[in-house]
């Protein structure tokens, strides 16, 4: 980084270009004129090549000027813009939007809601070698629990048996159902619990369309949803729409 002009240099120098006065540069850079020409002339020493000249009373850039403005002025743009997305995070937070229609969930009804039921379950899935994805856990009433989770649309029969069986065990009376119509709308970016608005932008979006959601789950990448599987390029490009993402 050594090989780079002092920032306040180019800063003198982009302003200068742009305005072609030194006068109305330092107006804007809130300095003298005499250090607008300072810093134009030390950044001239230290490239070894004279980037104005002047002409009657004014200035114009050299060959040298216009060959190095171009440069300097995106690399102010790009800091620029960096800047203006950092300070309002909310502008860059996501990073993609994605739709998969390849999972399958799977309800369990009343079950008893104890230390270690739920660890039965998901023992008696992962022993089919089968991947659970989204999990949601909500009380329905007084020590009963309504179990809810995701797994591959593939696996989705095995994954059933396996919760029926054990479920059985667990509480005669609970119900379990599995539905294939799914498909899960996932949220990609940075930070995304610290910041309320995609939540906001996201949920509103869906309900904007009328789009019912089941399930949330969020990260500090990620907000997942699970919606019913024949809204889902619907949904998708209206979540694309709602964060400005291709």
């Amino acid at each position: 980084m050594s090989e780079l002009p002092p920032l306040h240099a180019l800063r003198a120098f982009e302003a200068t270009a742009r305005h072609l006065s030194v006068k109305n540069a330092a107006a804007e850079l809130s300095v003298t004129p005499g250090a607008v020409s300072q810093l134009v002339k030390a950044l001239e020493l230290r490239l070894g090549t004279q980037l104005f000249h002047r002409v009657n009373r004014g200035i114009l850039l050299t060959e040298a000027g216009q060959s190095y403005l171009p440069p300097v002025r995106n690399a102010f743009r790009q800091i620029a813009e960096a800047t203006r997305r950092l300070a309002g995070m909310e502008d860059i937070v996501i990073s993609g939007v994605q739709l998969n229609t390849d999972y399958g969930r799977i309800t369990v009804f009343d079950l008893p809601d104890q230390p270690g039921n739920c660890t039965r379950v998901f023992e008696a899935v992962a022993t089919s070698g089968i991947i659970v994805d989204t999990i949601v856990q909500n009380l329905t009433g007084p020590n009963h629990a309504e179990l809810s989770f995701t797994v591959p649309k593939s696996d989705l029969r095995r994954a059933l048996i396996r919760t029926q069986d054990v479920t059985r065990e667990i509480n005669p009376g609970a119900r379990v159902a599995g539905d294939a119509d799914i498909a899960v709308l996932y949220v990609h970016g940075v930070g995304m619990r610290t910041h309320t608005g995609v939540a906001r932008t996201m949920f509103g979006a869906l309900a904007g369309r009328g789009i019912n959601i089941s399930m949330i789950t969020t990260s500090e990448v990620c907000v997942s949803v699970v919606i019913e599987a024949a809204r889902g390029d619907e949904a998708l490009a209206c979540l694309k729409e709602a964060f400005h993402v291709p």
